[in-house]
């Protein structure tokens, strides 16, 4: 089929057993609407959270059919699926309440993780994206080939109890980590929140960025931001400006970070920069609900302790010697 879709999906791995993916918004019923214009039209209206910047997400879920194919990232591996089609709704597991049934690809020994370290740099790369669901097009004949692969048990595949090790080992690394960055404990970074905006600078600047802290105290008022991080290359026409915002908690993040750059005002500073221009709140904590409603009214991005540790955790190998040393993260390798 030349319109088959290959759609990268973050999909809770409680549903393999199931045949099913699934995706959040548990107070919309996709299945019951008939086409996602409908859906656009009906199942958000009213609803106290509203489709935002995931409009394209949505879409990409709802409309995959019967052949489309779909890949699951997993903490060192992949699992491949073809989607079936049927719709469904189910609660149970938290952002997984909307379904589609699918068959997960398995070789004859009914093994289907397949290891990152068989995939090109690029798709690696591509799997890194910490959104919920992307557009795969661009690497259709090299997933295609694992899919032929696989079938004919011809690629390394890891068994369902590796794959359990892996992800038990990243857990565990991802909770150590981001329980080091809220008590300071056991890292070396600068004190006084500097540190921290070091590390988040550097995050950016490695997805090519260029990043500059600012000056303290730089305005009297509430109005405040940590990081200015602008981006632009010769093949693109978009020139992207993100204004971000840092702090370093310990148990929630309140509104305070919102009303700071809900103030900053970008009409000069956005002038070359068209729609490109965002304002993202970071914190190490996990946000008030209230706060999170709050940066959503406001049209601010937000990422809390839990989404940083995957960022970093997802950009090690690219990360100073200085800065992985800074966090105590050692480059010895370790058995699973």
């Amino acid at each position: 089929m030349l319109d088959k879709k290959i759609v990268l999906t973050r999909s809770s791995r409680k549903l393999i057993s199931e045949d099913t993916i699934g995706y959040g918004w548990s107070n919309v019923i996709f299945s019951d609407y008939p086409d996602i214009k409908v859906l656009f039209e009906q199942g958000f209206k009213g609803k106290e959270k509203s489709i935002g910047r995931k409009a394209k997400q949505i879409k990409l879920f709802y409309n995959l059919k019967k052949d489309d194919l779909v890949v699951l990232p997993f903490s060192g591996s992949i699992a491949i699926a073809v989607v079936q089609g049927n719709k469904s709704y189910e609660k149970g597991i938290k952002h997984a309440e909307n379904r589609i049934a699918v068959d997960y690809l398995k070789d004859k020994n009914g093994k289907m993780f397949i290891p990152r370290a068989c995939l090109s740099t690029a798709l690696q790369a591509r799997l890194r994206l910490r959104t919920t669901l992307a557009d795969l097009g661009s690497f259709t004949e090299e997933i295609e080939g694992h899919v032929s692969a696989i079938k004919n048990g011809e690629i390394l595949t890891w068994d369902e109890g590796m794959e359990k090790k892996a992800a038990k080992a990243e857990d565990s690394f991802k909770k150590s980590l981001l329980a080091r960055l809220k008590k300071g404990n056991e890292i070396s970074l600068s004190a006084g929140g500097h540190g921290l905006e070091e590390l988040v600078k550097e995050l950016y600047e490695i997805e090519g960025y260029e990043a500059k802290i600012q000056a303290k105290n730089k305005s009297s008022g509430v109005e405040d931001v940590d990081i200015i991080a602008t981006r632009e290359n010769d093949l693109s026409p978009i020139k992207e400006k993100l204004f971000i915002q840092v702090k370093h908690h310990r148990g929630s993040t309140k509104g305070h970070g919102v009303n700071q750059l809900s103030a900053y005002n970008l009409d000069l500073e956005c002038f070359e920069y068209s729609n490109c221009c965002f304002k993202i709140l970071i914190t190490t904590a996990k946000f008030e609900e209230a706060a999170k409603q709050k940066a959503i009214a406001k049209n601010i991005e937000t990422i809390d302790g839990e989404k940083l540790v995957d960022l970093i955790y997802d950009k090690l190998d690219k990360l100073s010697v200085k800065t992985r040393l800074s966090l105590g993260i050692s480059s010895i390798p370790l058995l699973i």
